[in-house]
């Protein structure tokens, strides 16, 4: 196919009628959804693994759209972010498209636990079973979200910003170092449900 034509085509291929836009819609992937959900849904399709993980992922896009984030300190900073459940093997078995305040999660969950532990809550609702080995990192960890995961029987480990934990009775960094290579913290919950280890 020859560049223009290709162009040409692009520019008129549709996923749903335009005429048929809603008022006040508010899902800014709206023109797209139908092929959103159909991928999506053949995802939900696939048998999940045991070990899991969720994060964020930047799919690299430079042009002119509404979604698009600038995330410092990434390899690749400009693009759309999406979260992403995905097994040991790569797998994706359930994803969500960053879209700022209308992406679509729980509105209390948001409220009550911030973004973070709303995407992992969102996500999770695709694991059925108990016993699954769930891992993240320090933008989704909290307390509260390591309580909930146990309560569904899904364990989880991430890393943590120390300030998200009101601060745990820790040694210091430089009592740490004075201890010598090796040196480590723990502290458990009262409840013996979540264990931090520095």
């Amino acid at each position: 196919m020859a560049r223009d034509e290709f162009f040409q085509v692009r520019s008129n291929l549709h996923c749903v009628n335009n005429l048929e836009l809603p008022e006040n819609c508010q899902d800014r992937l709206y023109k797209v959804r139908p092929l959103y959900d159909a991928i999506r849904k053949r995802c939900l399709e696939l048998d999940i693994e045991e070990n899991l993980c969720i994060d964020a992922q930047m799919v690299p896009f430079r042009g002119n759209i509404s979604i698009k984030q600038y995330v410092k300190g990434k390899p690749t900073p400009w693009g759309v972010k999406i979260f992403v459940l995905c097994g040991k093997s790569g797998m994706a078995y359930d994803f969500v498209i960053y879209q700022g305040a209308t992406t679509g999660l729980d509105p209390d969950s948001l409220k009550k636990y911030g973004l973070g532990a709303s995407v992992i809550l969102h996500l999770v609702k695709r694991i059925e079973n108990e016993g699954h080995k769930l891992l993240f990192d320090n933008y989704f960890s909290s307390y509260q979200l390591l309580q909930i995961l146990k309560s569904k029987k899904i364990f989880a480990a991430g890393t943590i910003r120390i300030n998200r934990f009101s601060n745990p009775p820790v040694l210091g960094d430089k009592e740490l170092k004075r201890m010598g290579r090796g040196a480590h913290d723990e502290v458990t919950s009262e409840d013996k449900d979540v264990v931090l280890v520095k």
